[in-house]
C-alpha cells in the first residue's frame, strides 16, 4: 500500500511541474519584454554656435560666405561646400575648410567664378552639417 501511495505522490508532483513548465517557457520567452533595455546614453559632442548675421552672397566676382561665430566648444576645421543648381541637381563646386580656435569669431569663405544661378552653402562641424546658407544670383 505504501509503494501505491508514494508512486501516486510522484504522479501529482510530476503533473504538477508538467502543467508548470509550458508557463516557465512563456516566461522565459517573454521575459525582454517584461525586462525593459536600458541603452547607455548618447554621447552628443558640444556644438559649434552660428551667429544669425552669417550670410551666403556675392562680392565682385566671388560668392562669399561670411560666419560669424558665437560659441566654439574646442579647436577643429569648419569646412564649407558649394553647390550650384542646375537643371534638377546640384552639382558641388568648390569647398574649403578654416581652422577655428575658442577665439575665432569672423569667418570668410571666398569661392571665385560666380555664374548666373542658385548657390547653396553647407557649413560643416565634425562631419555634420551646422547650417545651410542659399542665395540666387540673378
Amino acid at each position: 500500500m505504501t509503494k501505491s501511495k508514494d508512486e501516486g505522490q510522484r504522479a501529482k508532483g510530476k503533473s504538477k511541474i508538467f502543467r508548470l513548465l509550458p508557463f516557465a517557457f512563456c516566461l522565459l520567452s517573454c521575459s525582454f519584454t517584461f525586462i525593459p533595455f536600458a541603452p547607455r546614453p548618447l554621447e552628443i559632442p558640444p556644438a559649434i554656435l552660428i551667429g544669425n548675421d552669417s550670410v551666403l552672397g556675392r562680392s565682385q566676382n566671388e560668392i562669399v560666405l561670411k560666419v560669424n561665430l558665437v560659441k566654439v566648444p574646442s579647436e577643429g576645421y569648419l569646412s564649407a561646400s558649394l553647390y550650384l543648381k542646375s537643371d534638377r541637381t546640384e552639382k558641388r563646386i568648390a569647398e574649403d575648410s578654416k581652422l577655428v580656435t575658442q577665439n575665432s569669431r569672423d569667418l570668410e569663405f571666398r569661392f571665385p567664378n560666380a555664374q548666373l544661378g542658385q548657390y547653396r552653402a553647407y557649413l560643416f562641424w565634425q562631419g555634420s552639417i551646422v547650417r545651410q546658407f542659399e542665395f540666387n544670383l540673378k
